[in-house]
Formats: structure tokens, C-alpha cells, sequence
């Protein structure tokens, strides 16, 4: 692999948003400077290694970017409703964890989990092993990356 973990984050997520998303990437940011996080819903999508570990990829999108990318996949100017625009995100979530986990744990194997939104995690977000942020057409996106923990 020639690509640090980081780049291979936002590289993915950049190409999942384009090609399926129809959604661009304007800007990336090293690490997490997305002002306020919090009142973003965070999606998680745990997953499992070979030899038993796990670890998870935690997603969050303003209501901005999350609203603009359902709106692009769905293909209608309408405002979606916040259950299908949970539902795109997820499908966003599973579709950045599937490529990011084929790259990086090819040779281990990997089974990911049902994606989850979690308005309110307990005890916060987990600190990441790898975050980035990427700043959308419309609104922005933060990925954080754990590999070696329980989900």
C-alpha cells in the first residue's frame, strides 16, 4: 500500500461521494477542524477482523451536506425526509467502509455490521485512531477511523 491511511480516508470518501453520491469534495482538512460537531448526527458502522478484532468507522455530516447528498442520490430537489436521509447516509457509510477495509484488510478478511445513527453516544465519541474532514459542496463531512477497538 503507497497511500498513508489518512490519504486512502479521504480518497475513498471523495470517490464514494462523486460516483455515487454526485456529490463534490471541495476542500480536506487534516484532521478534524469542523467548528461544532455536535449538533451532527454521527453514524458508526462497526466491523470485524480476522484473528477476532474489530473496530468501527464513525461518520458525521453537517444536516447541510446530509440533506444536499440525499437530495443528489435520490435525485429530486425536494427536501427527503430525515428517515431517508438517515438511510443515505448509512448506505454512504457502508458504501466508504467496504472500499476503505478492501484496501487496507484484504488479506484478514472483514465483516461489517449494521450501521447505526446515534444521536446522543454515550460517553462521546471514542478517540479516533485516524480523522479527516472534508469540506462538501454544501455543508461538510468528518470520518474517524478506528482499527484495533471494540465497537
Amino acid at each position: 500500500m503507497t497511500a498513508s491511511i489518512p490519504d486512502l480516508l479521504a480518497n475513498t470518501a471523495a470517490e464514494a461521494l462523486g460516483t455515487m453520491f454526485f456529490t463534490s469534495v471541495t476542500r480536506r482538512w487534516q484532521g478534524s477542524v469542523v467548528a461544532d460537531t455536535s449538533r451532527a448526527p454521527l453514524v458508526r458502522i462497526p466491523f470485524l477482523a480476522g484473528a477476532g478484532s474489530s473496530g468501527y468507522l464513525d461518520l458525521r455530516v453537517s444536516r447541510e451536506g446530509a440533506q444536499s447528498i440525499a437530495s443528489s442520490f435520490l435525485a429530486t430537489e425536494e427536501e427527503v425526509p430525515e428517515h431517508r436521509v438517515n438511510d443515505v447516509i448509512c448506505e454512504l457509510a457502508n458504501v466508504i467502509c467496504g472500499a476503505l477495509l478492501s484496501v487496507l484488510l484484504s488479506e484478514r478478511g472483514f465483516r461489517l455490521l449494521t450501521p447505526e445513527v446515534l444521536r446522543e453516544p454515550s460517553g462521546g465519541v471514542n478517540p479516533a485512531t485516524f480523522e479527516e474532514a472534508l469540506e462538501l459542496e454544501r455543508g461538510w463531512l468528518t470520518l474517524h477511523l478506528n482499527l484495533g477497538s471494540n465497537p
